[in-house]
Formats: structure tokens, sequence, C-alpha cells
């Protein structure tokens, strides 16, 4: 998984920002709490789940948006 993972970003970062490559991979743990849920009879995510799969999206998104880089500098 690391070789493909890391490969297939560093691949994909050819054609894509890394702003948009960062956002994708940073929101792997919700399609897997999603897909554990929905596919696999997992629990229903609560709410301390929820909030930070949430927070942790946002992070990254503040960090690799440009306007939350000009505001931090």
């Amino acid at each position: 998984m690391l070789v493909s993972g890391n490969g297939c970003v560093t691949w994909a970062e050819q054609y894509v920002p890394s702003g948009i490559a960062a956002l994708l991979v940073a929101s792997e743990p919700c399609w897997l709490v999603l897909v554990a849920w929905g596919f696999f009879g997992g629990r229903r995510p609560g709410l301390r789940t929820a909030l930070g799969l949430a927070t942790g999206l946002l992070g990254v998104a503040l960090l690799v948006s440009p306007e939350g880089a000009t505001r931090a500098g």
C-alpha cells in the first residue's frame, strides 16, 4: 500500500494541484468510516467520530487554501 498509494499520489500531482491532492488524501478516513458502516455492517459513526473527521478535513483545507495561507503569514 505504501508504494502504490504514494506512487499514485506522485503520478496524480503531475496533473492536479498539490492542494487538491492533499484534500483527496485527507478525505480517506471519511471514506473508510463510511464504507465500514455502509458495506461491512459497522456501527454508525457517532458524534465524536464525525466531529473528528470534519475537524481534520477542515484543518487540511485551511492549510492548503490560498486565503488561509495569506492570513497566517
